[in-house]
Formats: C-alpha cells, structure tokens, sequence
C-alpha cells in the first residue's frame, strides 16, 4: 500500500507539478493538495495522510507554524519541508523542530523522491548544501560538545550507530551493517537520545557530528 502525501504549497505550479512526479511511483501517492498550513489543517480534521510535504514560505500558515500545531497531535504525520527560499535560520527551526527532512525545491524528482523514501524510512533527509551548513552551524553554536567530551558519554558501539543515523540509515539498514538484531538498534538509538538531550533522529544527528 501506498504512503499517502499531503502536499501544502501556496505556488499553484508546484501543486500541480509535484503530484506527476509520484504518478509512476507505487511507494508514494499525493492523495491532496492545498495551499496554506491552515487548510492543511483543516483537511486534516476528516482526512489522514502519512507524510506532510510542505513549503517553509506561505502566508495565512507557513510551513513552521504548521509542524508546531502537527507536533501537538497524538500521531502526527511525517513533516518534510520544502523551500524555493533556503535560509540557515529556517533550516535550523525547521530540524529543531522534528522535520524529517530539508530539501529544495529546485531537486530533480527522482532525487526528490529518494529523499522522501530516505525520511519516511526513518533517516534524515537533507541536500547537500543543507548538509554541509548544518556542520557549520553545529561546530560554530556548540563548542562545548567536543570529541573527547563526546567520547567521555557514549560507547563505541552507540558511537557506530550514531554514524549511520547520521548517514541517513533506517534501523533495519542499522541492524544489517552492525549485524545486530533490530530491537538492539532502537535500544541504542533510545539510549543516546537520552544521554544526549536528543528528541528525534535529526537532533541525534546535529549532536552526534564530532566523532
């Protein structure tokens, strides 16, 4: 069965033009479109849909006021931003606040796709470019998380499935390198959130860079 993609854009072209690309994709169908985080909600109040793609800029809701009220429900959808408009401030909003992934829009469909299916398997979605300021912004806002104060609180063994979060690996991705079971890959996923104040994956990844 199909992963159901609401998509929420204010750029009637994109409405349009996103859902093609998934016309020969059995993983994924866009089952609606709309054009502001507030009618998202909206359809959302009848409808449920798996992964929430959106837009960062719209008026009426943009896309980070929408990921704050999705975060409220009991189980939200997987939010994956997209923007035309990309910013080191929304990127680092954006992630803090749980998204699964950071693209932009300007991303072949192919690769758009891959990058859903990266996300909705439980990796970290991000483009390149987005990759790389994001180790900028981590080295340059937090200094007291050095290798060796990092190395002081985890284990070798969390620190080999921190990597593979880091890459982008599912659990069952995780289980298959490390040859572990995968119940033993979320126990150590689980541990390391603890240990390091992290909520999700991709706050796990942000402060799991320095290795």
């Amino acid at each position: 069965m199909s992963a159901s993609i609401l998509l929420v854009d204010d750029n009637s072209s994109i409405r349009e033009s996103i859902p093609i690309y998934f016309r020969n994709c059995p993983e994924f169908q866009v089952v609606a479109a709309v054009e502001s985080g507030r009618q998202a909600l909206s359809w959302l109040q009848d409808s449920t849909c798996d992964i929430v793609l959106s837009d960062i800029h719209m008026p009426d809701m943009d896309g980070i006021e929408l990921l704050g009220v999705l975060n409220k429900l009991p189980n939200p959808p997987l939010f994956i931003a997209m923007t035309a408009y990309d910013t080191d401030e929304a990127m680092l909003v954006t992630l803090s606040q749980g998204a699964g992934g950071y693209v932009l829009k300007d991303l072949p469909p192919s690769c758009l796709i891959n990058a859903i299916s990266e996300a909705f398997e439980g990796g970290i979605s991000l483009s390149s470019d987005c990759v790389k300021r994001l180790v900028s912004k981590s080295i340059v806002n937090q200094p007291s998380l050095l290798p060796e104060t990092l190395s002081a609180r985890i284990t070798s063994a969390e620190k080999c499935v921190a990597a593979l979060v880091r890459d982008g690996k599912t659990n069952e991705q995780i289980a298959d390198t490390l040859g572990y079971a995968e119940v033993t890959v979320r126990k150590r996923i689980s541990t390391l959130m603890r240990k390091l104040g992290a909520t999700n994956r991709t706050e796990l990844a942000m402060k799991t860079l320095f290795r």
